[in-house]
């Protein structure tokens, strides 16, 4: 789980994390095994936000980019459900 991360050219700071989970899924070769395949972080940062990453076992993206983190959600400080 990283500290701090970049995103749109900022620096994010993880302050605490909430949640973890995985997403597991089956062999992509027939075989009957359940590998791992994501793992799931609830966030807050130093700046309040709640943010939702998650880590892929298997990069993807364009030949000699590959990127394993992404962010899913982010929840602004002081934004409340409606």
């Amino acid at each position: 789980m990283p500290r701090e991360f970049r995103w749109r050219g900022e620096t994010i700071e993880v302050e605490a994390v909430v949640r973890t989970w995985r997403e597991t899924g089956p062999c992509r070769n027939g075989s009957p095994e359940v590998y791992v395949r994501k793992h799931w972080y609830e966030v807050v940062t130093r700046s309040g936000a709640r943010m939702t990453i998650y880590f892929e076992r298997q990069a993807r993206g364009r030949k000699g980019l590959l990127s394993r983190w992404w962010l899913f959600t982010v929840e602004e400080a002081g934004v409340a459900d409606s």
